[in-house]
Parts: structure tokens; C-alpha cells; sequence
């Protein structure tokens, strides 16, 4: 029931990382990835609408090269673009392009190509 890591040894997890317990499965991370202390990842969403709360099952994908910021979520059915940058206490509900920046709750892309200059442009 893992997390399926592409390369276990080709990336960095901060501490109190939590890879939702039921379903870790459904949860994938590729090469160089690094995800910064206190992030969640989801691969199930309750729905208390639906009778008996049932339970929305959707893959995570976290590609190569991802920096996920500090307590941060990612949200069931979610892929993370190639290169993408997540900033920290992001809500990620929907898809990062690759290359891309992310931040917000819920997230909005910021920047796109060439990420590193348009990140030092958004922190500052």
C-alpha cells in the first residue's frame, strides 16, 4: 500500500510529510523531487453530500523535479507538472503545468518557463 517513488534515493522529504494513509497506492512521485516539512498528500476525498460519505478515489502524480513549499496540500486527482514550483501553504485542487509556479489556496499559476527568474520576481 506505498507511495510509489520512481527513484526513492533521487529526492528530499522535509519532516512531517503525511501521504494519506488509505490508498498510498494511488500516489506517485517521480526523480528530484522535494517537498519542504508539513505537506499532505490525498489520493481519496469524502464526500458528505453523497450518502454513506462515500469516497472519491483519484491518482496523484508528482512529476520530476517538483519543490512543494512548506505545509502545503495536494488534493486527490492532482497532477504536478515537470519542474513545477508549489509555493508554501498552497491548496492544490487541480493541475500545475510544467515549468510552472503555483501558490495561493485554491492555486493559481503565476509564472510559466523559466520559472527561476519568475519565482525570485514573485518572492521579492
Amino acid at each position: 500500500m506505498g507511495v510509489n517513488f520512481v527513484s526513492p534515493e533521487r529526492g528530499f522529504l522535509g519532516g512531517d510529510v503525511f501521504f494519506g494513509r488509505s490508498l498510498q497506492k494511488r500516489i506517485q512521485v517521480d526523480e528530484n523531487g522535494m517537498a519542504d516539512e508539513g505537506i499532505l498528500v490525498f489520493a481519496h476525498l469524502y464526500d458528505p453530500s453523497v450518502g454513506d460519505h462515500a469516497m472519491e478515489v483519484r491518482s496523484v502524480k508528482i512529476k520530476d523535479d517538483v519543490f512543494i513549499g512548506a505545509k502545503s496540500a495536494i488534493s486527490n486527482g492532482v497532477t504536478i507538472g515537470k519542474g513545477a514550483i508549489v509555493g508554501v501553504c498552497s491548496v492544490v485542487a487541480k493541475d500545475g503545468p510544467d515549468y510552472s509556479i503555483i501558490a495561493g489556496s485554491p492555486t493559481k499559476v503565476f509564472g510559466e518557463e523559466g520559472h527561476l527568474i519568475t519565482y525570485l520576481q514573485f518572492v521579492n
